[in-house]
């Protein structure tokens, strides 16, 4: 589920843009897959038109988070995408040796929370 960060914004339009954070909440098998729709949010968009929009696919499996594309492609404009600032992991059982990314390995800052069972990235 993406959380919007709304700091001095008064609707969505304008604050789409803005860092979001990612809430993952896993089924009982450890699982959850989520989506987002991107789009400009001021031209009037075609079917057919995949440069303007992108719909993203989160899949939260065995401990990893991947992100794939629906529709549309990285010719979507990059000043478009919002920026995963954090992820919150609930239903987690126990604390990561590390946290990186898969592409290019680069280690992140992550903090478990025993009490609920919850990682921040």
């Amino acid at each position: 589920m993406p959380i919007l960060h709304h700091d001095d914004c008064a609707a969505i339009l304008p604050c789409r843009w803005n860092d979001i954070t990612l809430e993952v909440y896993p089924d009982a098998d450890g699982n959850a897959k989520g989506e987002i729709y991107l789009d400009d949010g001021i031209s009037i968009i075609s079917a057919d038109d995949m440069v303007n929009k992108a719909r993203l696919e989160f899949t939260y499996q065995a401990g990893k988070l991947e992100t794939s594309f629906i529709f549309g492609s990285d010719a979507y404009p990059a000043y478009a995408f919002p920026f995963v600032a954090s992820v919150v992991t609930y239903g987690v059982d126990k604390a990561p040796q590390s946290c990186s990314t898969v592409e290019g390995g680069e280690e992140l800052s992550c903090f478990y929370e025993e009490s609920t069972s919850t990682l921040f990235m």
